[in-house]
């Protein structure tokens, strides 16, 4: 049973949801929110095809997040399997989480651009690299999810407000700011990448739409001077490296999830 208490205030409207089922009936509004044509679509989906599966923090914490089935783990992805161009979002994730798994296991310096990124996408990225060495940045947009959600609320309602991935975030504020999706593992002597459509949002990884990819690799110096110049030039200008997430600003953002 579910019970839904709506408040309406001149300052606020807040609707509160109580029950057994309150999580999950709330990451299903929320869903709806973000993409009104997948309430009609679902009911010709297979339930098989969503699951609700959970992903721990270092601390061993959980953190729930709504992610499709189809993301197989990294040891039976098969690489080859997958080619450049375009394919499923949730194809195009088994290969990002398969590529960020190896990169994490092998040293590798990881670099994400991604401009829109919400809860599942950010847990997406935690589960796939199990340190804080191995992340270098997530390049991402202050306002960076639906309805003008900026990452103070994304982190909070990952629950990872005092994860070490926060100090990896950098946020930038310009209106006009970038547009750019890119993952990279950055080795000694050579850079991968992968360039896509995706970015890091439930819609993008773990459905079935239509996104791109490609598989590349460079050197040290172009990747810092091709790809990664242009980024820490516009986060310089703004002065939002790092020091734009406030703990404070994060908090207050559990307090009113809570």
């Amino acid at each position: 049973m579910v019970t839904c208490t709506w408040y309406d205030t001149p300052k606020s409207k807040t609707l509160l949801i109580q029950g057994k089922k309150a999580s999950e009936l709330k990451d299903k509004l929320r869903q709806v929110l973000v993409d009104p044509v997948s309430l009609i679509a679902a009911k010709d989906e297979s339930e098989t095809e969503r699951t609700e599966s959970d992903s721990l923090e270092d601390d061993g914490s959980e953190v729930k997040s709504n992610v499709a089935s189809g993301v197989q783990e990294s040891n039976e992805f098969n690489e080859d399997k997958i080619h450049d161009g375009v394919n499923p979002g949730k194809l195009i994730a088994n290969l990002l989480q398969f590529r960020m798994k190896k990169w994490n296991k092998e040293g590798a310096k990881v670099t994400i651009a991604t401009p829109f990124m919400d809860k599942s996408g950010l847990v997406f990225i935690v589960s796939c690299l199990g340190n804080e060495t191995a992340l270098e940045k997530v390049y991402t947009r202050e306002v960076c999810a639906w309805n003008k959600k900026k990452i103070d609320r994304v982190i909070a309602e990952a629950e990872l407000s005092k994860h070490w991935v926060v100090n990896k975030v950098v946020a930038l504020k310009k209106a006009i700011s970038f547009h750019a999706k890119f993952l990279t593992g950055e080795y000694r002597n050579n850079v991968e990448l992968i360039v896509t459509s995706c970015t890091m949002i439930l819609e993008h990884l773990f459905y079935d739409q239509l996104e791109t990819v490609m598989r590349i690799e460079c050197t040290v110096e172009t990747f810092h001077s091709d790809w990664l110049k242009p980024l820490e030039l516009m986060a310089e200008e703004e002065g939002s490296m790092v020091k734009f997430l406030n703990m404070n600003d994060i908090m207050q953002e559990v307090q009113n999830i809570e």
